[in-house]
């Protein structure tokens, strides 16, 4: 049996937009999405994110991904 793989879809937290998606998440990178979510889930809509460039809020909404059969 492999690994558990995890998927991490960011949203933005005032309108629920979806901003970015990791997928195929290995258990012990999980905390490297989180720290990099700030960077890589920022909202188009002006006054949505902390700063232009950067968002300190996304929702992170974790799901583990199926075995792959075979």
């Amino acid at each position: 049996m492999g690994e558990t793989l995890w998927t991490c879809v960011a949203t933005c937290q005032v309108c629920g937009v979806e901003l970015n998606r990791a997928e195929h998440v290995p258990e012990g990178m999980k905390g490297r999405v989180v720290m990099g979510a700030p960077l890589m889930a920022v909202c188009k809509t002006p006054g949505h994110s902390t700063f232009s460039d950067c968002n300190f809020a996304p929702k992170l909404e974790w799901s583990q991904e199926e075995a792959p059969r075979g």
